[in-house]
């Protein structure tokens, strides 16, 4: 069976984390991919803040090369500038055009096949597989036996098998500027979505938003709170922006043999807008599932899905909250028992995180209400 499935054509569309992460598994394991990104340049353009939390490190260590900073401190702010200092299990800040390029030369050294300029374009039954329509240079059909959509927020694979839905977003705004700093992270928790200064080093920062209404409005507001006058200036500083999926837990993320990974699945926590993680995790999943014949849905439900609900539900909880109500909550999250949890456990893994920062201090129990 296994020497039957190895015969059966793989194709990932989008070669991001969780693309090129799964075609490095599966091609380890002998089988035959193709992966297909519509961009010159794999990690091009970026539209990331590349904070990853340590989490990483068990899924595929990023190379020296890639990282560009290491933290372990956080200031978690509110919107009546109520503050928590605290600690964390060490993050890292990527250069992602550099950590996408090695996951990609990791799966090209198994035996993946890459095609660069390459669009995904239409999907058509061809008996027990699919043709494959592309746009770019050469060969514009392509036949696969499954097909994986890693192909971003407004996944055309998710469009083409019917599993796209009524998906919402985030829009993410963000800057790369001069700004001395004490190589702590800062997030700003607010209603509709959340603010962001992570240090580079020293004297730079990346500094950005991601909101659902008003974005630019939003994004120009924190950057005066942070820049002063200066603003309008910095504003255009190395800018990038970019669609964030909203987590659906209704999301489907398989269809017959087409299968839904990272940003195209909605894979990306409600709380930080942070994907790479769990859009990796998912890829284990899946990689797992078409290696043992066994449900990628289940996997997912079992090894992804937890975590993200529980990153959903605070969002929710945050968006419920009135000012005050937020102020208390950060009030919280700096007492040193809530504070003990944070140190001890990843914000990857939201949910016995927050099982166990309710059990040490009952008090946040109270914000339950607001679901």
């Amino acid at each position: 069976m296994q020497t039957k499935m190895k015969e059966l054509m793989i194709t990932v569309i989008g070669a991001g984390p969780s693309g090129n992460y799964f075609a490095y598994l599966l091609s380890k394991k002998g089988y035959k991919v193709q992966v297909f990104e519509e961009n010159s340049r794999i990690g091009v353009p970026v539209q990331c803040t590349g904070l990853i939390s340590e989490e990483i490190n068990r899924i595929a260590r990023p190379p020296r090369e890639c990282i560009l900073n290491r933290i372990k401190k956080a200031r978690i702010i509110s919107p009546g500038k109520v503050e928590a200092r605290v600690e964390l299990k060490e993050n890292i800040v990527v250069d992602r055009a550099a950590f996408d390029l090695s996951l990609s030369e990791k799966a090209a050294l198994e035996g993946a096949e890459y095609y660069l300029s390459t669009r995904f374009e239409k999907l058509e039954r061809a008996g027990r597989g699919y043709l494959l329509r592309m746009r770019g240079k050469g060969q514009s059909t392509f036949r696969s036996d499954y097909v994986i959509g890693a192909d971003g927020p407004l996944s055309t694979v998710a469009k083409e098998a019917g599993m796209y839905g009524n998906r919402k977003f985030f829009t993410g705004m963000q800057i790369t500027a001069k700004y001395s700093n004490s190589n702590e992270i800062e997030f700003h928790l607010q209603k509709g979505g959340i603010s962001w200064i992570v240090p580079i080093d020293e004297e730079s920062a990346r500094i950005g938003v991601a909101f659902e209404k008003d974005a630019n409005k939003e994004f120009n507001a924190f950057l005066k709170k942070v820049f002063g006058d200066k603003y309008r200036k910095k504003a255009s500083e190395k800018k990038v922006a970019g669609l964030i999926p909203k987590f659906s837990p209704f999301q489907r993320v398989e269809k017959r043999s087409i299968f839904l990974l990272g940003d195209a699945a909605t894979q990306v926590k409600a709380t930080t807008m942070g994907g790479i993680v769990p859009g990796m995790k998912a890829a284990e999943a899946l990689s797992a599932a078409i290696q043992g014949g066994a449900s990628y849905t289940i996997r997912y439900l079992a090894k992804v899905f937890p975590d993200l609900y529980a990153s959903f539900v605070v969002r929710r909880i945050i968006d419920r909250c009135s000012p005050d109500e937020i102020d208390r909550l950060v009030t919280l999250m700096g007492e040193k028992k809530v504070k003990d949890v944070l140190l001890a456990n990843s914000r990857d893994r939201m949910l016995p995180l927050g099982l166990k920062a309710m059990a040490n201090e009952p008090k946040l129990l109270y914000f339950l209400k607001r679901i």
